[in-house]
């Protein structure tokens, strides 16, 4: 088998496995995944933890690392939730989800925090980035939240566009950045 046949076949073995309804299926490619529904690709949010939104944007110029990606908005945000679960979400707030819905998308993402779990393995993992939504007139964006909490019978899970705010030059090392274009 050649690599790119071996490349082809796990795709579209990962894609039939992540696919969440008959509508939508999600294919990972590694670095970034594709939501088949919106015809976007989805950049690993890891790629740009630690990273502030100014500079995240200085890259997404042609010619840059990141050339042909630009941020996603809340709307997009939500449409790929409600692909990836097919729930409708078309609020900006805390989305409740099912034990195990978000698993396959946060792994997709790549999670910018991780707990190491506890004696029963349960742990804490999120993806949390900086969406392009400005915040009024401030230099601020809004960032969304993927969360998935099994550190006990109750725990949370939940996703929301408008989880909080930053400053374009701020930068933290659990968030990086939302960021689409358009499949090729």
């Amino acid at each position: 088998m050649t690599n790119k046949f071996k490349q082809a076949v796990t795709a579209l073995v990962v894609s039939v496995g992540l696919s969440t309804t008959a509508n939508a299926e999600f294919i990972d490619s590694g670095t970034y995944f594709t939501d088949t529904t919106s015809k976007l690709d989805w950049l690993d949010v890891t790629t740009s933890i630690n990273q502030s939104y100014n500079s995240v944007a200085a890259q997404l110029k042609p010619g840059e690392k990141l050339d042909g990606w630009r941020y996603a908005t809340a709307k997009e945000f939500n449409q790929l939730l409600s692909n990836y679960t097919s729930t409708t979400i078309e609020s900006n707030l805390r989305v409740d989800h099912g034990t195990s819905e978000l698993d396959g998308l946060i792994k997709m993402f790549g999670s910018t925090f991780l707990s190491d779990g506890d004696k029963a393995g349960h742990s804490l993992a999120y993806t949390n980035g900086i969406l392009g939504d400005q915040l009024g007139d401030l230099l601020a964006r809004n960032m969304a939240l993927i969360l998935d909490d099994d550190r006990s019978s109750d725990g949370s899970h939940y996703s929301m566009a408008y989880y909080t705010v930053g400053y374009d030059n701020d930068r933290w090392d659990t968030i990086g950045s939302y960021l689409v274009r358009e499949t090729k």
